[in-house]
């Protein structure tokens, strides 16, 4: 099925697995990746394996990309939790200590024409620690066109915002979550020069068979300081997996 033609949720009993990795560019790489499965048509869960499960969200879809209105789809929950153990230690942050992620996402999907597609999501973050002087607090915003250029070969362009309300950034990344996008639309980071961060994310993804896509991402920050990310990702579903 073309990309802009998909429900951004899964079909009932359907798993999918998916990772990206940003490995080209400036400041640190970035590795996201999530589990999901579709409990309805409309009702999925997901969470995250770092290597552990280290998230639990929920989402649900009102309405389809298809309707006049077009899909828009909930996301809420536990999209990180930080308990404390690293492999390798982040720079400037002890290497004890609990934190809670949590996140809530509205986004909203519309396909327009033959092959076009319009997507647009709101994020709000919230890091709750249990170490004094650690919270953090965050919010982001993201405008995307997506075009087939083939059945099996899409590319999109975009825009996406984001920043800290009211504290510094912490994390060393701030991995707004992104169910089922090709890319990563924000490059908000510690050392990445300031609070926010303006972008223009761009994705090519090709998927020879419906079960499988391949994407490719090139995502520039023009704000506050010029920086740029390289980086690629697969995903994976599987049907009717009872």
């Amino acid at each position: 099925m073309p990309l802009t033609r998909r429900e951004p949720t899964l079909q009932q009993n359907t798993l999918m697995a998916g990772a990206r990795y940003g490995l080209v560019g400036n400041g640190p790489t970035r590795f996201v990746d999530d589990v999901r499965y579709g409990i309805t048509d409309t009702i999925e869960l997901r969470t995250s394996l770092l290597p552990w499960p280290t998230s639990l969200m929920a989402r649900l879809r009102l309405g389809s990309v298809h309707d006049g209105l077009g899909a828009f789809v909930l996301d809420g929950g536990l999209s990180y939790l930080d308990a404390g153990v690293r492999l390798v230690q982040d720079t400037g942050e002890p290497s004890v200590g609990v934190r809670l992620h949590f996140e809530g996402v509205v986004s909203w999907q519309k396909a327009v024409a033959d092959r076009l597609a319009i997507f647009a999501s709101g994020h709000v973050r919230t890091r709750n620690s249990f170490l004094p002087d650690d919270d953090q607090y965050a919010a982001a915003a993201s405008a995307h066109i997506i075009g087939d250029l083939l059945d099996n070969l899409a590319v999109s362009g975009g825009v996406g915002f984001a920043s800290t309300i009211g504290t510094p950034v912490r994390e060393v990344v701030v991995n707004f979550t992104e169910t089922d996008r090709p890319g990563i639309s924000h490059l908000l980071a510690r050392d990445d020069g300031g609070q926010q961060s303006l972008t223009i994310p761009l994705t090519l993804t090709y998927g020879r068979v419906d079960s499988f896509d391949v994407d490719l991402f090139c995502t520039p920050r023009v704000y506050p300081e010029f920086g740029i990310l390289f980086g690629a990702g697969v995903r994976l579903r599987i049907d009717d997996l009872f």
